[in-house]
């Protein structure tokens, strides 16, 4: 799982780095920003599940919220906010991945 939690953080931190050029770059800077931090520092330290949970739910909703202009524009071309969706999706996913060791973790220890 470290090998995992070290190759996220480094393509969030990446992925943070490309939003520089963006027209909205801080939130989107700020969101891989925060999946690196976590990421990186869940090889280290035992995170709480709260922080996954928030992380996940923050980009899930800000996905969701890209869906009906996705489906409105029913060209699945490879647009802007298709993009956007994919990255708020992996940002999702690599939560759920790492938090399933914090989760065991902490029912061990209650």
């Amino acid at each position: 799982m470290k090998v995992f939690a070290g190759v996220a953080a480094l393509l969030f931190a990446y992925s943070a780095l490309l939003q520089f050029n963006d027209p909205d770059p801080i939130r989107w800077i700020a969101l891989y920003a925060a999946a690196a931090v976590v990421s990186a520092a869940s090889i280290f330290v035992s995170i709480p599940r709260s922080v996954f949970i928030g992380l996940s739910i923050v980009a899930g909703t800000w996905a969701a919220a890209l869906v009906p202009g996705i489906l409105s524009a029913a060209a699945f071309t490879g647009t802007e906010e298709e993009r956007e969706f994919g990255g708020l999706v992996l940002v999702v996913v690599a939560n759920v991945v790492l938090w399933r060791p914090g989760r065991q973790a902490s029912t061990e220890s209650a």
